[in-house]
Order: structure tokens, then C-alpha cells, then sequence
């Protein structure tokens, strides 16, 4: 399968890959999860720490919001302050037409704007490569140029609970629709190590749904790891020197941004077994 995979006590919600990272050699791929997508900022603490930078990052709806932070120069504890501010009722800017979603996502990308500014990915510190879709079809479009925030606010853009997002003269949703795990954008770079941080795990069967207790969270969680199943495994075996990383902590769920720092300790604590 993806290689070494074994208990720790206090977390043996992690899958984990044994590859030590030798130097800034490597890409970083993180993916969409919402509130579980968290977990990207206790990694790339520990690389942080440790002062390794990746030669590229690649990500996908929350994982394009924390590489972008990161890769614009921001500090762990700017990324931190962001990522614990988070809330549904903070950004919660209603749309009332029935336009195709309830959030209009204004207040978001304003606020993410406080943070990076007018800020273009040639300007970024470490190279960045984000997704989102084509909402009419179903196109894969990946960010490389341009305005980093209008990009991000294009990944993360989860359909049915944000309105489709116009920008560059296409309507574009969450890119976790067509690749939630975007190992594919990294390609074309040179590089000999990859971190693969998937904050949906799929190694393990899923349960039986509770349909009485489902909401619009628990249906996109479930859905990005139905796709999961699917496809990511394949994907990340075919990968060679790698470190392929799955949040395995089943009472961790996509609205869960209140347990923000639990998450970021969870992936740091990981990260320091490894590196």
C-alpha cells in the first residue's frame, strides 16, 4: 500500500508514510477539507520550525487558503490567528434570490484580503498552484497567475452552500469537485520528496450514514470521501518518496473550526514524528 503503517497512543488517527525529508527538495500537497483541512497548519508548523520550505505547494479549497497564507510569507502565528478566527457566522452573508447558494462569500474574501492584499502568485515567496472548477464543464482549472485571493476564493467555493463564484469569465465551484487532493498541479516542477496531506482519510471503510442527522457539512465530508475512496489511493501509490499523511480523527467534522487548535496540534504532533 503507501508504506509503514502503525499505532502511536495518543494518535492513532494518522496513516503515516516513513520518508524523511532532507532538504527544501520536495512539493507540498494539501487538500480540501474544511474545518479538517486545519490540520495543514500543524504540519507546515513543524517544517516551518524546522526551516524547510517546499519548492512548490499545491491545494485545494482549505488547503489553497493555508498554502497561500504561507506561501505570501505569512508567519505561523498570522497563520494561526487566521485559521482560529474562523467561524460560519462571521462570513455568513446570506443570499436571498436563490442564485444556486446560501453564502454569497463577500465577507470571506474581504477578509482574507486583510490578510494577503492585492497580492499576485508572482509575487508569492514559494511557488503556488491552486484548483477550482468549472461549474458548467466540469472543467479542472488550475491558478497560476494573477490575483491569489479571487483564486482562493474560487477553490474553496463549496456548491449548495456558496453561490457559484464569476471570475475570468467562467462560473467557478470548490475545486475539491474534480480534485480534492491536487497532487496532479505539482507536476512539471523537479523535485525528489512529496508531503501529501489528505485531511479526509480513506483507508478505512465508511459507515452507515445517520440520514436523520445529516446537514450540508456531513453531506460534503461524506461525498469528498466517497471521491476519496475512488481515487486517491491510487494516485498516491504511485508516488515515490513520499510522505502521505490522512486525518484519521472521525469526531474531527467539516464545521468543527471551533476545535481549531486541537487540529493544528494534531498535525504538528504528527509532522514531529516524521520530520
Amino acid at each position: 500500500m503507501f508504506g509503514i503503517g502503525f499505532l502511536l497512543p495518543r494518535f492513532y488517527y494518522f496513516f503515516i508514510c516513513m520518508v524523511r525529508i532532507q532538504d527544501n527538495n520536495f512539493a507540498l500537497v494539501l487538500g480540501g477539507g474544511a474545518a479538517r483541512g486545519i490540520v495543514h497548519v500543524g504540519v507546515i508548523k513543524r517544517l516551518d520550525e524546522l526551516g524547510l520550505r517546499p519548492k512548490v505547494i499545491t491545494g485545494t479549497s482549505m488547503g489553497a487558503i493555508i498554502g497561500s497564507l504561507w506561501a505570501a510569507g505569512k508567519s505561523i502565528a498570522e497563520i494561526e490567528k487566521f485559521v482560529c478566527s474562523l467561524r460560519i457566522r462571521k462570513f455568513l452573508d446570506i443570499d436571498l434570490l436563490g442564485r444556486g447558494g446560501v453564502i454569497k462569500g463577500e465577507k470571506f474574501e474581504k477578509y482574507l484580503h486583510s490578510y494577503l492584499g492585492d497580492i499576485t502568485f508572482s509575487d508569492l515567496d514559494i511557488p503556488l498552484r491552486i484548483n477550482a472548477t468549472d461549474f458548467v464543464t466540469g472543467e479542472e482549472i488550475v491558478f497560476r497567475q494573477g490575483s491569489v485571493v479571487k483564486a482562493v476564493r474560487a477553490s474553496m467555493n463549496i456548491p449548495g452552500l456558496f453561490l457559484p463564484y464569476r471570475y475570468q469569465g467562467r462560473i467557478l465551484v470548490d475545486g475539491g469537485v474534480v480534485n480534492n487532493l491536487p497532487i496532479s498541479l505539482a507536476r512539471g516542477f523537479h523535485f525528489r520528496q512529496w508531503i501529501v496531506v489528505n485531511p479526509f482519510f480513506t483507508t478505512d471503510k465508511l459507515d452507515s450514514p445517520a440520514l436523520g442527522s445529516l446537514n450540508v457539512w456531513a453531506v460534503v465530508e461524506r461525498s469528498l470521501r466517497l471521491y476519496a475512496l475512488s481515487r486517491y489511493q491510487r494516485e498516491v501509490e504511485k508516488l515515490k518518496n513520499k510522505i502521505y499523511l490522512e486525518y484519521k480523527n472521525s469526531q474531527i467534522r467539516s464545521y468543527d473550526f471551533a476545535k481549531a487548535r486541537r487540529i493544528i496540534a494534531d498535525g504538528y504532533e504528527l509532522a514531529r514524528t516524521l520530520i
